[in-house]
């Protein structure tokens, strides 16, 4: 990993040919290591001098979405307010370096931070926009996925390709490609498939926070989120649908990623669920108008400038309620890290349990073959 200090040039772009000179030096503590393991780095260069060689090089389809990038937050910021553009950068691209500081501490204190970073609930905003769209042309199968893969996987190569978008990529991919085949499976199959390509390719990815937060809240949903939602209706049996599943789904999610939270964070936000049914909804309607307003404005500004007119006033209510949620006493409390030994016994516990019900159900329809032949 190279550390750019002292006169060396900044602002490198993506296939630029650089000469650095400094010093090179190994990680100092486990937790540096541990960071430049997962970013498949031994040793740090801190680089003091650097010289432009000229050139270009690296994948063209990455410069090509990297350049993407910066033109759509371009078109954010002749069409927003600086505050408005920065907070619609980091909910659309996951760049959050034009986001206010204060409001950044205020997502994190409110328990949500996970919204700023580019991730699965961002990819099925974008893809069910898209295929809101593509439904007046009446295309088949094939035709919504020869339509669909293309274009959220230049997404995920704008957003920065982390993890959360990777596996939620994969995964709609996946699910796409079994309806075409007429095996659209379960929601555990998509998730399985891409935990192994994601590995295979990469296997650093095993130590990512974001890799393994995202794998844990998708787990969570599929196997607690129905399970909450019955307890849900038997205690408040007049709790309207859409309330009852948006707080199983928040519920479950926050229960599977607990451990790791407090590993990595060391706190946790009680008002979180109830941040996620107010502020989710917004940002689910912000990103996919935002991501089209940028689209937009590539050919034509003014549409941009009208669609963001909309857009600007979902942020403003969005961060107001961000504000609001973060103010609550106790809206963040601090607690000792979980050791990794605890972390590990807070998953191994749950995940035999269901292991064992499986074994369990197994051997039951095993003796029913039995009996009947």
């Amino acid at each position: 990993r190279v550390a750019v200090v002292g006169r060396a040039v900044r602002g490198w772009s993506y296939g630029e040919r650089v000469e650095v000179r400094g010093l090179l030096r190994g990680p100092r503590g486990a937790r540096e290591e541990a960071t430049l393991l997962r970013r498949g780095a031994a040793f740090v260069l801190e680089a003091r001098e650097s010289l432009r060689l000229g050139g270009r090089g690296g994948a063209r389809i990455v410069a090509l979405a990297r350049g993407l990038k910066e033109k759509l937050e371009g078109v954010f910021r002749a069409t927003l307010p600086p505050e408005a553009a920065g907070m619609l950068a980091g909910l659309v691209l996951g760049d959050r370096s034009g986001l206010a500081r204060g409001l950044s501490d205020d997502f994190r204190r409110a328990g949500l931070a996970h919204v700023l970073a580019v991730s699965g609930l961002h990819v099925g905003f974008v893809a069910g926009a898209l295929l809101a769209a593509l439904r007046p042309l009446r295309l088949g199968p094939w035709g919504r996925t020869a339509a669909l893969l293309p274009a959220l996987s230049l997404y995920a190569l704008v957003t920065g390709a982390a993890a959360p978008v990777v596996r939620a990529t994969l995964m709609f991919a996946a699910g796409l490609v079994g309806r075409c085949l007429g095996r659209p499976g379960t929601g555990g199959q998509p998730l399985a498939l891409a935990f192994c390509a994601m590995v295979v390719g990469r296997p650093s990815w095993l130590f990512d926070p974001g890799f393994q937060l995202s794998f844990a809240a998708t787990v969570g949903i599929f196997h607690g989120a129905p399970r909450l939602l019955a307890v849900l209706r038997g205690v408040a049996p007049g709790l309207p649908p859409w309330l009852g599943e948006g707080l199983a789904v928040t519920l479950a999610a926050q229960a599977a990623t607990l451990p790791l939270v407090v590993h990595y964070f060391g706190a946790v936000s009680p008002v979180a669920p109830l941040a996620n049914l107010a502020v989710v909804p917004l940002v689910g309607l912000a990103v996919p108008l935002g991501f089209a307003a940028g689209l937009a404005g590539l050919v034509a500004e003014p549409v941009a400038w009208l669609v963001n007119r909309f857009t600007g006033l979902l942020l403003a209510v969005t961060a107001e309620l961000v504000h609001w949620f973060a103010g609550w006493p106790g809206a963040s409390l601090a607690l000792p890290r979980l050791p990794p030994w605890a972390v590990t016994l807070c998953y191994a516990v749950p995940a035999l349990w269901w292991l064992r019900g499986r074994i369990k159900a197994g051997g039951g329809r095993m003796g029913l073959s039995r009996s009947e032949g």
